[in-house]
């Protein structure tokens, strides 16, 4: 599993992960969530909303390069197609993460 994934999962046991779009959009709406998630095979309808949210929120929102099944075995979960983290420091480690992801392809 990468690297991000299992960090994922590592900020989901602390609690601090909003995982599925109606906890998300709770996160969003209490100013808790951080940075948005989505996988790269999330629907049209998940994706506009996704997008959506962090338009309202000003919350980034990056685009991983694993489906949802990926997503939510990392997860504990069937399937995840968009999550919220909900720290500072989680979500800045995410980003340098997440910027490493995107220079090497």
């Amino acid at each position: 599993m990468n690297d991000i994934l299992t960090f994922l999962g590592l900020i989901k046991k602390a609690g601090r992960l909003a995982i599925g779009d109606e906890r998300t959009a709770l996160a969003v709406s209490n100013a808790q969530a951080k940075v948005l998630i989505l996988a790269s095979d999330a629907s049209r309808n998940i994706t506009k909303r996704a997008y959506a949210l962090s338009d309202a929120g000003g919350i980034p929102i990056r685009t991983l390069p694993w489906d949802k099944g990926a997503l939510g075995s990392a997860l504990g979960v069937k399937l995840c197609a968009l999550c919220a983290i909900c720290d500072a420091g989680f979500a800045k480690k995410f980003a340098e993460k997440f910027a490493e992801i995107e220079k090497n392809g």
